[in-house]
C-alpha cells in the first residue's frame, strides 16, 4: 500500500457523501411515474444506487463511487455550455429511463450536460487520480475544473481518464460532460436503439451515462489491465499484463490462488506473455464453473486482484463425421435464449446487481447452458455473474444502423475492437458474433466483413467466431448460423463449419397488466403457447439428430411491444413455467438421435418443370430423360441456404430408394417459405397435401407406406407465377432409436 493513499480515500468518500447528501435534500429524486417497473425499482437508493465494485477482473480495495444525483441540462448541439441546469438526474440511468428521474427523450441536435462537484483533498506523493467510465453513449468530452481532461467515442467500452492534473486544491472539485448521441442516424455502434420506436424490433434509445462512474487513487506506476487466458493443454494460463508509468525493467508478481490456497506463482516483465502452470486443473464448465484467484503486483507496490478460469471451446468432428461444438474436449449441445437486455424502468441499465443477476439465474433454472447476448454489450459485473454462476456466452457486437462509406467502416473497427478487448478477460465467453444478419454488413462491406472475421479468430484463438448470425453468409468462420421462424431447421453444412441455428420459436403470447403498453389483440392463453413450444422440441431433437450443434431461442422477456419472452419484460411472470422448461430442455442435452435422409434434402432428385402423364407416381415409370437435381428448391430465402432455382409455377420431382430392413421411425419433413402448395405420396399413399408453412413434419412407422425393398417417393409443387420467393424442401428420413426410451420421449408417436 502507497503511503497516505488510506487517507486520501477516506476524505475523497467522506465528501463524495457529504456532496451527494446535499444535493438530495434540494431536490428529492423519484422514478418517473405510469410506466411499467420491475420488482427492483423500490431498491434502487438514490444516495448509492448500483454501490457494487464494477470491474471485477481488476480490484483495488480503496475506490469511490461517483454514481448518485448529478445536476443536468439539454441545449443545442453546438452549445459548448449550459447557462443553467434544469434539475437531477439519477447516474448512471441514461435520460430516456423512468429511473432517470428525468426520462426524456433526446434528439441528435443536442447536448446532454451533466455535472456533480466532489473534494479531493491534497494527493499523497506520486498518486495518481484516475475517473472511469464504465459506459456512456456516445461522444462524451470529460471536463474537471472548467478543463478537458480527455474525450471519448464509443458507446458500449470502458474508458479511464488520468485527471490528477485538473485537481485543484483540497476543496471541491467540479466535475462536467458534453454528450453527443445521434443515435441510428449515425454512424456508430447502436444495436436496436431507435428514434421511433414502433412494433418492429426496435426499441426506446440510450443517451448519455448508463453504467458506473468512480475514482480510484493510484500510484504512478500502476496495472492498467489483466487478462488470464487458458493454454491449449488446460493445465495453465497466459497472462498478459498492461501498467503504465513503470521503467523498463521493472517486473510484475503473478500469484494463482484455489480457494484461498496459493496454487502457482510466475514473474515477468508486463507487455509479455506470463505462464502459470496448475497442477491438477479443475476446469470451468456451466455444471461446474471454477474460478482462480489471480493476484498482480509491480515490484513498485501496486497491486490488483482478479480471478481466471480453465476452458476451452472449439469445432470437433463426431462419430458421424459432422462438425459439432465441443468444451474442454467434449462434444455437447449449446441450447439457450437470445437475450436483449433491455429494462422497462432502465432501458439499458438493470435496476441493480440482484436484477442482473436474476436473469442469469433465470436462464440456468430452465435449463439452459448458454445465452446469446443481442447486440447489446452489458456492464462487468454482468459478465462476473455468468463466469460465476457458470453460463456460457454469445457475443454479439452491436449493430451500426446508420453506418457509410469509410469513417463508418472505421469507427466500427475501432469500437468493435475496444468491446472485444474490454471483455475478453471474461471466460465465460465463448463466441463473438460480429454480425447480426445483414445488419450492418452490406454497409461495412463484405470483403471487409470477411477479412474482419479472420483477423478475429487469429487475435483471439480462445473463443469461436461467427461472421454473421443468419442470411449473409461469408463462408469463414467458426460456425453457418441460420435464422428461422418459429420451427428450427437443420442450416446446410459444408464439412467444416458447425451448423447452428442462430434464432429460432419467437412464440406470441400476452399477460394482460403486465404489457410494456396494454395489448388487447394478442391474449395469454397459458395452455396453448406451453403446446406450441412443445412441438419445437421434437424438431430441434431431429436438427440434432442431422448435425445441428447449437440453437438460440428467441427469447428471454418480452421488450417493450415484442411478447415472445420466457419472461414478460417486468420479468413478473414466466409464460411456461421453470420448472416445465427445465424438464423438457433435459433431453435436448442427451446425446443426438442419429438421422439418416433416405430422399431429398441435398440427395438428388429426378425432376422435371413440365406436366407428366398420369402414372409419374408409378414405380416403373421411366424418368431417365428427366433432369437431376438436389434440393432445397426455390429462392435463396435471405441468404440462408443455397437453393436451386424455381423459375416455373410447378415442378415434379420422383426418387425411388431401397431398404434392407424397415426403420424405427421414419419421418417426411416439408419446410415452405412464402406459401409453396405441395402433395407428396410414398409408395402411392398421400402423405402430405396441400400449403405447407414453415416447417412440418409427418410421422412414418411401422406397417405404413415405408417398407423394404424399393419405395417411391413424389413431390409436386405449386406456387403463384408472381411468387418468385418460393422455395420449399422436401426431406424423407429415419431415426434411429439405440436407447430405449431415448427418442421415443422426445418424438411424437408414429401413427
Amino acid at each position: 500500500m502507497i503511503a497516505g493513499r488510506p487517507i486520501v480515500f477516506a476524505c475523497l468518500l467522506y465528501f463524495c457523501l457529504l456532496a451527494g447528501s446535499l444535493a438530495l435534500q434540494a431536490a428529492p429524486w423519484k422514478p418517473v411515474e405510469g410506466v411499467q417497473m420491475t420488482r427492483w425499482a423500490k431498491d434502487v437508493d438514490p444516495e448509492k444506487p448500483l454501490p457494487e465494485y464494477p470491474r471485477p477482473q481488476m480490484v483495488r480495495p480503496k475506490w469511490v463511487n461517483l454514481n448518485g444525483l448529478w445536476d443536468y441540462a439539454i441545449g443545442s448541439k453546438d452549445q459548448e455550455a449550459p447557462t443553467t441546469y434544469e434539475g437531477q438526474i439519477l447516474v448512471p440511468f441514461p435520460v430516456e429511463s423512468p429511473l432517470s428521474g428525468v426520462g426524456r427523450k433526446f434528439s441528435p441536435d443536442q447536448s446532454l450536460f451533466y455535472r456533480r462537484t466532489f473534494s479531493m483533498p491534497d494527493k499523497g506523493s506520486g498518486e495518481r487520480v484516475l475517473l472511469h467510465f464504465g459506459a456512456v453513449d456516445w461522444h462524451s468530452v470529460v471536463s474537471v475544473n472548467g478543463k478537458k481532461v480527455g474525450e471519448h467515442r464509443g458507446g458500449y467500452d470502458p474508458f479511464t481518464l488520468d485527471i490528477t492534473g485538473a485537481l485543484t486544491g483540497t476543496g471541491s472539485q467540479e466535475l462536467t460532460l458534453k454528450v453527443l448521441d445521434p443515435s441510428e442516424t449515425g454512424f456508430q455502434l447502436a444495436g436496436k436503439q431507435t428514434l421511433t420506436p414502433s412494433n418492429k424490433c426496435y426499441y426506446t434509445p440510450v443517451s448519455g451515462i448508463w453504467q458506473t462512474v468512480w475514482l480510484e487513487a493510484v500510484a504512478t506506476a500502476h496495472i492498467t489491465t489483466v487478462c488470464a487466458e487458458a493454454n491449449g493443454m488446460l493445465d495453465g494460463f497466459v497472462v498478459n499484463v498492461a501498467a503504465d508509468g513503470i521503467g523498463p525493467s521493472e517486473k510484475v508478481r503473478l500469484l494463482l490462488f484455489d480457494a484461498g490456497a496459493p496454487v502457482s506463482a510466475a514473474t515477468g516483465l508486463p507487455g509479455q506473455p506470463i505462464r502459470l502452470s496448475v497442477k491438477n486443473p479443475v476446469l470451468w464448465s456451466p455444471g461446474t464453473p471454477h474460478l482462480y484467484d489471480l493476484e498482480a503486483t509491480l515490484e513498485s507496490g501496486d497491486q490488483v486482484r482478479s480471478y481466471c478460469a480453465l476452458r476451452k471451446i472449439e469445432v470437433m468432428q463426431d462419430g458421424e463425421h459432422r462438425k459439432r461444438l465441443a468444451l474442454n474436449g467434449k462434444i455437447q449441445f449449446f441450447f439457450g435464449p437470445l437475450d436483449q437486455g433491455f429494462w422497462p424502468d432502465g432501458i439499458y441499465t438493470a435496476p441493480t446487481d440482484e436484477a442482473l443477476r436474476f436473469d442469469i439465474e433465470a436462464v440456468k433454472r430452465m435449463g439452459f447452458n448458454m445465452v446469446r447476448k443481442h447486440i447489446k454489450v452489458e456492464p462487468a459485473r454482468w459478465y462476473y455473474w455468468c463466469d460465476k454462476l457458470g453460463l456460457m456466452v454469445w457475443q454479439d457486437i452491436p449493430s451500426a444502423k446508420g453506418m457509410k462509406g469509410t469513417e463508418g467502416r472505421e469507427n466500427f473497427d475501432r469500437e468493435c475492437k475496444a468491446i472485444i478487448e474490454s471483455l475478453r478477460p471474461f471466460p465465460s465467453i465463448i463466441m463473438w458474433v460480429l454480425f447480426n444478419e445483414a445488419w450492418g454488413q452490406g454497409v461495412y462491406g463484405l470483403p471487409q466483413s470477411r477479412e474482419l472475421a479472420d483477423w478475429l479468430k487469429g487475435y483471439d484463438q480462445t473463443r469461436l467466431v461467427n461472421t454473421a448470425s443468419g442470411w449473409t453468409d461469408m463462408g469463414n468462420g467458426h460456425v453457418r448460423d441460420l435464422h428461422i421462424y418459429p420451427e428450427p431447421d437443420m442450416p446446410i453444412t459444408d464439412g467444416v463449419r458447425a451448423s447452428v441455428v442462430g434464432e429460432f420459436g419467437g412464440l406470441i403470447s400476452n399477460v394482460p397488466g403486465h404489457e410494456w403498453k396494454p395489448d388487447k389483440e394478442q391474449p395469454y392463453n397459458n395452455i396453448a403457447i406451453r403446446e406450441q413450444y412443445r412441438k419445437l422440441m421434437p424438431l430441434l431433437r431431429l436438427c440434432q439428430g442431422q448435425g445441428l450443434a447449437a440453437a438460440v431461442y428467441t427469447q428471454l422477456t418480452d421488450v417493450e411491444n415484442e411478447r415472445n419472452g420466457y419472461f414478460t419484460y417486468d420479468r413478473q411472470v414466466n409464460k411456461f413455467d421453470e420448472k416445465w422448461l427445465f424438464t423438457l430442455h433435459q433431453e435436448v442435452f442427451l446425446p443426438a438421435p442419429p438421422v439418416t435422409t433416405l430422399a431429398g434434402g441435398s440427395l438428388p432428385w429426378a425432376s422435371t418443370s413440365r406436366q407428366p402423364d398420369n402414372t409419374w407416381q408409378n414405380p416403373g415409370f421411366d424418368d431417365s430423360r428427366w433432369e437431376r437435381l438436389c434440393g432445397p428448391i426455390g429462392a435463396n430465402f435471405r441468404g440462408s441456404q443455397t437453393l436451386t432455382p424455381w423459375p416455373t409455377p410447378a415442378i415434379w420431382l420422383r426418387k425411388i430408394f431401397t431398404l434392407t430392413k424397415q426403420p424405427e421411425v421414419g419421418y417426411l419433413v416439408v419446410r415452405s417459405i412464402h406459401g409453396s402448395k405441395i402433395q407428396v405420396t410414398l409408395n402411392g399413399t398421400v402423405i402430405t397435401a396441400g400449403e405447407v408453412r414453415g416447417l412440418a413434419q409427418f410421422p412414418i412407422g411401422r406397417n405404413t407406406a415405408l417398407k423394404t425393398g424399393e419405395n417411391l417417393l413424389t413431390v409436386e409443387a405449386t406456387r403463384e407465377e408472381k411468387n418468385s420467393q418460393a422455395s420449399f424442401d422436401v426431406r424423407l428420413i429415419t431415426v434411429a432409436c439405440e436407447t430405449p426410451g431415448h427418442v421415443s420421449a422426445s418424438m411424437p408417436p408414429a401413427k
